[in-house]
């Protein structure tokens, strides 16, 4: 359960035991509150067919690939000034947060961020086949 206390008047303490709590404290206008947006990667095959997959060979399937372009439509209404995206190192999450940084970041940024994913891949791919 996230909870934030005001460091000024740290009798203030927020409280938030669900997403939309959390969503509504960062339209109050309290600047006291980082904004969070978590994101599951889009649809697999393997979600369908209910088959987990922690080795990374799930690939977006065309719902999957949809969900992602509508989910760079809708961080991008957000905008967001100052951004850290983190995902884990399997290539469903890499593809489902690539339409967002076609939008942010121009294409030889986009390309040292998929080398260092590709990196990074491949270490855990290391670590998961031991």
């Amino acid at each position: 359960m996230p909870i934030w206390e005001n460091t000024k008047k740290p009798e203030d303490i927020i409280v938030a035991g669900t997403l939309d709590e959390i969503y509504q404290g960062t339209r109050n206008g309290s600047k006291n509150i980082t904004k969070n947006i978590i994101i599951r990667h889009g649809m697999t095959d393997y979600n369908e067919t209910h088959i987990a997959d922690s080795y990374g060979k799930a690939i977006l399937n065309k719902i999957g690939q949809k969900q992602a372009k509508n989910i760079a439509k809708m961080i991008k209404k957000e905008k967001i000034k100052d951004a850290i995206i983190v995902i884990s190192p399997l290539q469903r999450t890499l593809q489902t947060i690539v339409p967002y940084l076609e939008k942010i970041i121009d294409e030889k940024q986009l390309s040292e961020v998929i080398e260092k994913y590709d990196a990074t891949q491949k270490i855990y791919q290391g670590l998961v086949e031991k």
